[in-house]
């Protein structure tokens, strides 16, 4: 009974961020971001005097929500919640080989989807084929994207990842996290000290090395979210009773800091909105 209520939560809450990510999408992005819908499929921009309609200006009444980032920090969340009870069934290269196969197959025939689909918009409206086949290759590897700073074709693989990324540092902690230990939470604290680090240099990279700029900025939004999953992790150790009460909102709260902190002092600050 036990495990399946944790699951059915998680369940429950995965629908509710899919849902809201879904709202984001189709009621909020495609009508407000309009350049960016014509880039991803390859079409011409969606004129202003296409009005957007009252029931979505409803959606958006209060401009500090965002449905996408609200679903997307709850899968985040949820990530960061389950992965522990995985790695305590699986030995480290069980754990890498199902979230290879539980990933990778299904984004790869999805992503392979998204190809004609584009290709289909760029012939209707007379279009060129934007990407060449080094851009298109990269995002079969799910997690090198980002590190080869290849422009995204689909839009949404930059948080597969992220994910990829996480799921590769619970893997190299999977001792403590077998055994349920509290030295877990070094990592989001030497992501954050790393990334302070790195900001500071950011502003140099970006006049002298191009390279160490591009794999700086990559970092600073895997190493803000990674962080933001470990509240998932401490919320996991409360669900178990590894911590008691106290010192489990202590530290969700100690790494929603970090978090945040990490966001103002980087070159993204000026997204967060604070009311």
């Amino acid at each position: 009974m036990h495990n399946n209520t944790r699951v059915d939560f998680a369940n429950t809450l995965r629908g509710f961020a899919a849902l809201a990510v879904l709202i984001a999408h189709y009621y909020g992005v495609f009508w407000s971001s309009r350049a960016a819908v014509s880039a991803l499929i390859n079409a011409p921009e969606l004129p202003e005097t296409q009005l957007i309609t009252s029931y979505i200006s409803w959606l958006h009444l209060f401009p500090l929500f965002n449905w996408g980032a609200y679903g997307v920090a709850v899968f985040f969340i949820i990530s960061g919640f389950v992965i522990p009870f995985t790695l305590q069934k699986m030995s480290w290269i069980g754990f890498v080989i199902n979230r290879f196969l539980r990933i990778v197959p299904t984004y790869i025939v999805g992503f392979t989807m998204s190809l004609p689909a584009i290709l289909i918009s760029s012939e209707y409206f007379s279009r060129e084929w934007p990407f060449s086949l080094h851009e298109v290759l990269i995002h079969y590897i799910p997690g090198i994207r980002d590190i080869m700073w290849s422009r995204g074709i689909d839009g949404i693989v930059w948080t597969l990842e992220i994910e990829m990324k996480f799921y590769l540092i619970c893997a190299l902690l999977i001792v403590w996290f077998r055994q349920q230990s509290l030295k877990v939470f070094l990592a989001p604290v030497v992501l954050f000290v790393f990334a302070l680090y790195i900001n500071l240099n950011i502003p140099e990279w970006e006049k002298t090395n191009a390279t160490a700029w591009r794999l700086a900025m990559t970092y600073v939004v895997v190493s803000q979210c990674i962080i933001y999953m470990f509240i998932g992790v401490m919320f996991n150790y409360l669900h178990c009773n590894r911590i008691d009460a106290n010192k489990g909102y202590l530290g969700i709260g100690g790494l929603f800091l970090l978090f945040c902190i990490h966001w103002w002092a980087g070159p993204y600050s000026a997204n967060l909105s604070v009311a």
